[in-house]
């Protein structure tokens, strides 16, 4: 690890990351744990994730560095970008295919994850050389040298929204606008066009600063500056000299550059936050090339802010920033990577989310509606002020929606960049600012947006003096997905066979990771009965006398269980000895833990057994089928055909639960998809919709976990907030294993009821499961929502009856405190500003009568 401190800035260079093959990608997450990198392995494309911490810090470089090594590609991997919401890792390959990677977390350990190849996007007849993802990560775009675009629809891969095709040679380089009103791309025919996303035609060629510029360069990946003013190009000449293009929104016109590099210009990168770089916000960006330099800028300044020479040896071909916008990871064709960390002495301290907000309408407008709200009292203008001071820290307090999300090295997730115009510094020929309107002005009474409609006709807004704008809602993304249960030690295996003669269809195979292993084909009488559709979990739909597994297996504690369908035993292995037990019927399923194994036949009979083959409990006979078991250490459960659910106490040798029935869950479209148990019993019932649901002994009836189907996505972002921790409600919530992000078919109005409801029936779950820690967490989380959606009738509610019972406490937090928290979060929404004053008048009042 060798590191570098000058004048305040630090520069590591990580001797473990280095190979003798090339790095062509590099990408940080966006809660800045992690990044990616990309390039050409032993036989194939590499992929490899690593850990931010012991780059950043000396003390963490003895700890685990490497997350995981992804080798699916057959070609080199050009380009890796994560989704805005971390969700999903895009990489772009020389093998003609784009392929999307989701995480999957176990909780055995902080540091145990895996990545999968969730999608494999197939359509372009070349290296695939650069994607990106749109602002919202709704649209996914791909360039490659078959001279075409895609854009594929993030939400049904792998559907392809249209294939762009105007370029007539290789498009190595593509950014979004910011805005998400135009997409950029850079081609070695030496134009660079910005396309429209209405409807994908083709806005601008800009051909001029590119007509002398060779084909030399790997890529031509160009920058959209965060306030959506700009695009900054890579290769292109000015007097015979390599430079980077200024591009102006406005009129598409490039009348500046970023000069000073010796040879081509192949990565820019622009900075996800802005700064206050004295009274004045300015963007920062950064820009390499063939030269092994790199080089930073702000836009307030004539000159590079600083240039590093010497710190590869080859072509730099990426850059990526970190979400708090002062780290840069910089990777190199020679193989190597460095990071370059920045302080507020360098680039001064970001805007607040509220201020960019403020700023990007002020610019644009409001993009999904006309704002308004009038601001009636001095008391709420304050609060704003305060939260907006440029002085103070811009850091969003934890409680705060829309909050960043903490990360274990202490950074912050990126909120959406957007603003309104910085100036940009004429490198050559100095330049004033000038407004969307191409007129320079001073007064900002003169500032107007102009727009052109379809059929030409000039539209122009004018901007509100002095009003406190209410940000836009920033979409929310399924950045947390319900979380995946534990890892099981315990590896099933299964031996499939052909079909016998008669009986038609591929044998059944086992490709369930889980605990709760079902080894059978359900008949087909019973399926009609549960609304069965295929291919639901491990449960197929089938006749009873079809197709079945001959053979199943299992290992426990070195003990090797094999269920012998035909034969109708169980055979027992031990080291040198074996011995066998009958069976009665066929095995329809089968589950184990590390201590024992449940055993479940078509006949309604069920074998508890440990791990040497001993009967734990007698043959249990229930007189219905079983379609699914699960077990853990002393508590065993079941769900029937009927459908119901049991339970018993091994240990104690009890039933438990007994006959307890599913059946007002059962619909036509609704199926059982996994059974779950705890080591204390708690047994958890999911179905495909994702609503999931928990037997509650005390209450003797099902309480409902999550109906999360149609919901908000903040729903999955607060439960992944909320489950972190090994409370009471987490821990079931952690038994549900969920891959699936929220529904977009419900309205808006009908995903705020349902998450509202869901939010307070977690509420009330904790105060009966007496969860204080996970209560208080969920009850903010509930504010947190009610604000964002700026549900004023239902935060008055709730404050009045907290008011009401002013001297009672809420998962220990008196109600003044509660009111307190409220109003911190209510003062964020302007539209909320009533509730804000008519409560804090109220709490003033109670707390002078003390």
């Amino acid at each position: 690890r060798i590191q570098i401190l000058f004048e305040g800035m630090k520069i590591v260079k990580p001797s473990w990351i280095s190979s003798k093959e090339p790095l062509f990608t590099c990408d940080v997450h966006p809660d800045g744990s992690k990044f990616a990198t990309g390039g050409q392995g032993e036989s194939n494309g590499k992929i490899t994730i690593w850990y931010l911490a012991p780059v950043q810090h000396a003390d963490h470089a003895s700890g685990a560095r490497e997350a995981a090594t992804l080798e699916h590609h057959e070609g080199c991997v050009n380009c890796v970008r994560w989704s805005h919401d971390g969700r999903y890792l895009a990489s772009a390959s020389d093998d003609k295919v784009v392929m999307i990677w989701t995480e999957i977390r176990y909780e055995v350990s902080a540091a145990d994850t895996s990545y999968k190849c969730s999608y494999v996007l197939r359509g372009h007849n070349g290296d695939v050389l650069d994607v990106a993802w749109s602002p919202s990560d709704r649209y996914l775009a791909s360039t490659s040298i078959d001279n075409t675009v895609i854009v594929w629809n993030c939400s049904d891969f792998p559907e392809k929204i249209t294939t762009i095709k105007g370029h007539h040679g290789m498009v190595k380089g593509v950014v979004w606008d910011p805005i998400g009103r135009y997409l950029a791309t850079q081609s070695t025919d030496k134009t660079l066009r910005i396309w429209r996303t209405e409807d994908w035609g083709e806005e601008k060629t800009i051909k001029g600063p590119f007509n002398k510029c060779g084909g030399t360069t790997t890529v031509l990946r160009l920058g959209w500056s965060p306030d959506g003013q700009y695009i900054v190009s890579s290769h292109a000449m000015n007097n015979d000299g390599p430079v980077a293009k200024i591009i102006e929104r406005d009129n598409w016109k490039a009348r500046m550059d970023f000069v000073g590099h010796r040879r081509a210009i192949e990565s820019v990168r622009f900075n996800p936050k802005l700064f206050f770089y004295g009274k004045n916000p300015v963007s920062c960006v950064a820009i390499a090339g063939r030269d092994s330099s790199i080089s930073v800028w702000l836009t307030s300044l004539k000159r590079p802010l600083f240039v590093l020479h010497d710190v590869f040896t080859s072509s730099i071909l990426d850059i990526s920033w970190t979400p708090d916008g002062y780290g840069l990871v910089v990777c190199s064709l020679d193989g190597s990577l460095a990071y370059l960390e920045l302080t507020s002495k360098e680039l001064g301290k970001p805007l607040s989310f509220l201020q960019v907000a403020t700023l990007k309408k002020s610019t644009y407008g409001d993009m999904r509606q006309t704002n308004t709200t009038i601001i009636e009292n001095p008391d709420f203008v304050d609060t704003n002020n305060e939260s907006s001071s440029p002085e103070e820290s811009m850091d969003t307090e934890e409680d705060t929606f829309p909050p960043p999300t903490p990360t274990s090295n202490g950074h912050h997730s990126p909120q959406d960049p957007s603003s309104k115009p910085c100036p940009v510094p004429a490198v050559q020929a100095p330049k004033p600012f000038s407004s969307s309107s191409n007129k320079p002005t001073s007064d900002i009474k003169d500032r107007q947006v102009e727009s052109q409609t379809k059929d030409g006709r000039r539209r122009i807004m004018p901007v509100t003096l002095k009003a406190i704008e209410q940000p836009p809602a920033v979409p929310l993304s399924t950045s947390v997905a319900a979380p995946q249960p534990p890892r099981k030690r315990l590896q099933l295996t299964s031996v499939t066979t052909a079909p016998k003669p008669g009986i038609s269809g591929p044998p059944l195979t086992n490709n369930n990771t889980s605990s709760t292993m079902n080894m059978m084909q359900v008949p087909a009488k019973l399926s009609k009965r549960l609304k069965l559709t295929a291919p639901v979990s491990n449960v197929t739909n089938n006749s009873e006398e079809d197709e079945h597994l001959d053979r199943l297996f299992a290992v426990i504690s070195g003990t090797r269980f094999e269920v012998d369908n035909e034969k109708l035993w169980v055979r027992i292995s031990r080291g040198d000895s074996s011995w066998t037990s009958a069976l009665y019927s066929r095995v329809s399923c089968l589950a184990s833990d590390q201590s024992s194994l449940v055993l479940c036949c078509r006949d309604g009979s069920l074998h508890v057994m440990d791990s040497l083959g001993n009967h734990l409990l007698p043959i249990i006979n229930i007189g219905s089928g079983i379609l699914k078991c699960a077990i853990a250490e002393h508590f065993a459960a079941v769900v029937t055909d009927v459908p119901s659910v049991y339970v018993w106490d091994v240990k104690g040798r009890r039933c438990k639960l007994k006959n307890e029935s599913l059946a007002s869950f059962i619909t036509s479209r609704r199926v059982i998809t996994q059974l779950q148990i705890n080591k204390e019993g708690a047994v958890v019932v999911e179905f495909n919709d994702l609503t999931s649901c928990y037997y509650d002994y005390c209450l003797a009836s099902w309480m409902i976990l999550g109906r999360a189907g149609d919901v908000d996505d903040l729903w999955f972002r607060e439960l992944g907030r909320n489950t972190k921790q090994d409370t009471k409600l987490a821990v079931l919530h952690k038994m549900i294993q969920s891959e699936n992000g929220a529904s977009r078919g419900a309205p808006d109005c009908a995903q705020t009821l349902r998450t509202v409801l869901l939010m307070e029936q977690q509420i009330l779950i904790c105060r009966h499961l007496n969860s204080v820690e996970e209560g208080r967490r969920w009850l903010m989380s509930l504010l947190r929502f009610l604000v964002s959606k700026s549900e004023e009738d239902r935060l008055r509610r709730f404050l009045q009856s907290v008011i009401t019972n002013i001297n009672d406490e809420m998962f220990g937090i008196s109600g003044t405190e509660v009111i307190k928290d409220a109003l911190k979060l209510i003062s964020t929404n302007i539209n909320l500003q009533r509730v804000y004053v008519e409560f804090k008048q109220q709490i003033e009042w109670l707390e002078n009568r003390k």
